[in-house]
């Protein structure tokens, strides 16, 4: 009996999500430019919760993919991804132990074989490669660490109905795997700290 109403709160709560994100995706949205973190060119005020808090390495270039795919620039991420490639390799191997390294050394790779294998004219790439990223930045995160709190986001609507899930800065969804035209699906899946 209790399996049975566990399966069909499931079921429900599913059918909600896709209804509500379904009935999102067929309102025109405005969108928001989310401004990325420590572009000096960028005339935007940077939200609060970023204010004076180290985002600076693999963990800014990853956020700033995030945001200008939010926005729909595809223009403007192409650096960001050469620069999350480069700020991988910033990360302080050596500090950790030999276990640890290993494993960092193993995402790092995984990480800029997906950036390589990118098409960056293409923004339906670019989402798709961010969102196989995100797997690895979350578990790259769990190794190393962050100064700054993130919270893990998840569109269960992206990849045909499969999910996507996205690091954040903040607990406002702002979809990056649908962009424009999905903006606000999703929800807070956890807490990073």
């Amino acid at each position: 009996m209790k399996s049975k109403i566990f399966f069909l709160t499931l079921i429900s709560t599913f059918f909600i999500l896709s209804i509500s994100c379904n009935n999102m995706s067929r309102k025109k949205h405005e969108i928001k430019n989310i401004p990325t973190v420590n572009n000096k060119k960028s005339k935007l005020n940077i939200p609060s919760n970023l204010e004076n808090q180290d985002t600076k390495g693999y963990i800014s270039s990853y956020l700033n993919i995030k945001n200008l795919l939010v926005n729909d620039d595809i223009v403007n991420s192409s650096d960001n991804w050469i620069e999350l490639s480069s700020n991988l390799d910033e990360i302080p191997i050596t500090s950790f132990s030999l276990k640890k390294q290993e494993e960092i050394k193993k995402i790092i790779i995984d990480i800029k074989d997906i950036i390589n294998k990118t098409d960056l004219n293409l923004i339906s790439s670019q989402r798709n490669s961010f969102e196989l990223i995100s797997n690895k930045i979350l578990t790259l995160i769990k190794l190393v660490g962050s100064k700054i709190k993130l919270y893990q986001h998840y569109c269960p609507m992206f990849n045909k109905n499969k999910g996507g899930m996205w690091i954040s800065s903040s607990e406002e969804i702002f979809n990056p795997l649908f962009g424009s035209s999905m903006l606000k699906c999703g929800y807070v899946k956890s807490e990073i700290n």
